[in-house]
């Protein structure tokens, strides 16, 4: 295999790359806000008529895409392997498939995943890989990126707990090489659902500027007050602080930002005795690096670059361990 497709098919985002196998390096690529959850409101839609399968709807949409990307690239897909990661494997995604349970080894040799084999109407054979499990969460698509990080990360030891911000935050704790315990944080859609469909909607007025330093302040308080208080009365003095005049609608802003990050945080030991690597290319990764900053916790941070190649180093890695895997689907596929 000298060139592949990655396919990073998100919640609320699809992306796909053309790659060299030789370096990792991306020749090619598109994205698009066609995710999984919008693609299958499509798909139901389409039931009401006598629409095609929830397989063959999705791989219309994934064909769309390839479309995209052949004229991105001047060259000709057909033929070339997609592996797929991410909500694509999920109940509402193309193929439901069952979450490999932890403890998990970060080679990504036991992951489970499915083979789609070539069809007239589809040219190109699919992986799809699926996602982890532990007895009270789950979660698609980090674990790829989390096999990428370390695979890059030469100076990994074997243990850390990396954190993975975003609109459903992912602390994974690795031990010995094996993910044993993981969880997920619902931090960016709860600032989405306070900010915007509360009486605390009316308190804050949407910015991105942490430059000016009131702005930073208000964060920074929110931070230290969500760290070390409780997150339900806490969040209410965003609507106080606005009627006292004590913060202006924009720094309220940053205020609720930080009392959430704050509150997540709250859950990682100072003394745990495991490095905290923080990973992410996102909007909010730099107020957690002010986060940690402000409540004086240590953490290594990833580079935006390796966090971004984190997608196809993992999925390169988890299909060459299970090409060469003795229990392996591939065996005699090609």
């Amino acid at each position: 295999m000298v060139r592949f497709i990655s396919c990073d098919w998100g919640t609320t985002s699809f992306r796909l790359k053309l790659v060299d196998t030789a370096d990792l390096k991306v020749l090619s690529e598109i994205s698009n806000e066609m995710g999984v959850a919008k693609v299958n409101r499509m798909f139901l839609d389409s039931l009401v008529g006598k629409g095609p399968s929830r397989e063959d709807f999705f791989k219309e949409t994934l064909a769309k895409g390839l479309n995209e990307l052949q004229q991105a690239s001047g060259e000709d897909l057909s033929g070339l392997m997609i592996i797929c990661s991410g909500m694509a494997s999920s109940s509402i995604g193309l193929r439901e498939l069952a979450f490999t349970p932890i403890p998990f080894n970060v080679s990504g040799r036991d992951l489970n995943m499915d083979f789609i084999g070539v069809t007239d109407a589809f040219p190109n054979s699919l992986i799809l890989l699926s996602g982890l499990k532990s007895d009270c969460d789950v979660m698609r698509g980090e674990e790829t990126q989390l096999i990428g990080i370390i695979q890059d990360y030469k100076s990994f030891g074997g243990d850390g707990v990396f954190i993975f911000p975003g609109t459903h935050s992912k602390h994974i704790t690795v031990i010995d090489g094996h993910v044993v315990d993981f969880t997920t944080y619902m931090t960016g859609e709860m600032f989405e659902v306070v900010g915007q469909h509360s009486i605390l909607r009316n308190s804050i007025s949407a910015n991105s500027d942490l430059s000016v330093a009131d702005h930073l302040a208000a964060f920074r308080k929110g931070v230290r007050e969500g760290y070390s208080e409780p997150l339900l009365s806490t969040l209410f003095k965003v609507r106080t602080q606005e009627l006292f005049n004590t913060y202006t609608p924009e720094q309220n802003y940053h205020y609720l930002s930080g009392i959430l990050i704050g509150s997540e945080l709250k859950n990682l030991a100072k003394d745990s005795g495991f490095p905290t690597y923080l990973c992410g290319t996102s909007g909010v990764f730099y107020p957690y690096q002010l986060a940690f900053e402000t409540l004086e916790l240590l953490a290594v941070t990833i580079s935006k670059e390796m966090v971004e190649k984190s997608v196809v180093s993992g999925q390169y890695k988890i299909f060459n361990q299970n090409l060469n895997h003795e229990r392996s689907i591939f065996l005699g596929s090609f």
